[in-house]
């Protein structure tokens, strides 16, 4: 009987390694996952010429992320922007630039990246009520699944001074959205961020959430990234790289939907990781079976 069981288990074992190894090969490659900029396999130029990745009209920004950032203003709550402001959408400018140095926003930077998008959005002095919105997004060609708690969004920033807020808005198959918007990075120097699509107040975002009611998070069509600014301009600001002039612009440094980092292959994870919580599965079931067998006996 020790033999039969023993088989069985090396059998459980073989079974759980296979599944697991499918499984993290079959992530590895699913289409959810994205890594754009100086850490990807995708460069900006490329992402922005296959259309991936696109300017958001002011005409098309979803209402779940206008809405949130009114209650925020109105409510006073977006530190520097008066609870009066009016909140302006605006049509950007994508340019990848190549190398960028947060040398050039803030003197204790050190740190130059391989491959940057600037966002740029106008130059123009507006009334100082005016809190200016713009914003880019990665489109996926079809609607995927986010597998729930499995995915993790990675990027990283550099909040020009100037910059008030930023935020960043999942939209769903059905035009439904979930918003997160926050301050909480340090000014001028690139700063990299893990976000769970599922979590609520976490990394830079520290202000403030919302979800649509039927915003479905297994659905995603596209990731919205977007800054504020206020109508003026400081004349002594850091300059637009792509225009060589004061305005209102940031940078972004990369883009990634990963796995979770314990089961990322990409950042060293294993597929023995699976195997683990596959077995301990399996265990757990089987015991379980057991006490149940017993206490019906």
């Amino acid at each position: 009987m020790e033999t039969v069981g023993i088989k069985n288990r090396t059998f459980v074992f073989l079974a759980a390694l296979a599944i697991a190894v499918t499984t993290a090969s079959q992530c590895a490659q699913a289409t959810p996952f994205i890594r754009i900029g100086s850490y990807g396999t995708t460069s900006w130029a490329t992402a922005m010429s296959s259309g991936d990745v696109t300017p958001i009209n002011a005409a098309s920004f979803p209402t779940g992320m206008t809405n949130l950032y009114n209650n925020l203003i109105s409510a006073g709550s977006i530190p520097g922007v008066p609870s009066n402001s009016t909140l302006v959408p605006y049509t950007s400018v994508l340019t990848p630039i190549g190398s960028l140095s947060d040398a050039t926003t803030n003197p204790s930077g050190t740190t130059t990246v391989p491959d940057a998008l600037v966002m740029s959005w106008g130059a123009a002095q507006l009334p100082a009520d005016q809190l200016i919105l713009a914003a880019w997004g990665y489109a996926y060609q079809s609607p995927e699944n986010f597998m729930l708690d499995q995915l993790r969004i990675r990027f990283s920033i550099n909040l020009v001074p100037g910059v008030t807020s930023l935020s960043m808005t999942l939209v769903d198959a059905n035009g439904n959205s979930k918003s997160f918007v926050g301050n909480n990075a340090p000014s001028g120097l690139w700063s990299n961020f893990l976000i769970n699509p599922l979590g609520g107040l976490q990394g830079p975002f520290n202000l403030g959430f919302s979800a649509d009611a039927n915003f479905d998070a297994t659905n995603i069509r596209s990731i919205i990234l977007d800054e504020t600014w206020r109508g003026m301009v400081e004349t002594s600001g850091p300059l637009d790289p792509t225009t060589g002039l004061v305005g209102r612009w940031n940078s972004w440094d990369s883009l990634d939907v990963i796995l979770v980092p314990e089961i990322d292959p990409a950042t060293g994870g294993s597929a023995f990781s699976l195997v683990a919580g596959v077995l301990a599965m399996i265990e757990h079931r089987r015991r379980r079976g057991a006490v149940s067998t017993t206490l019906a006996a």
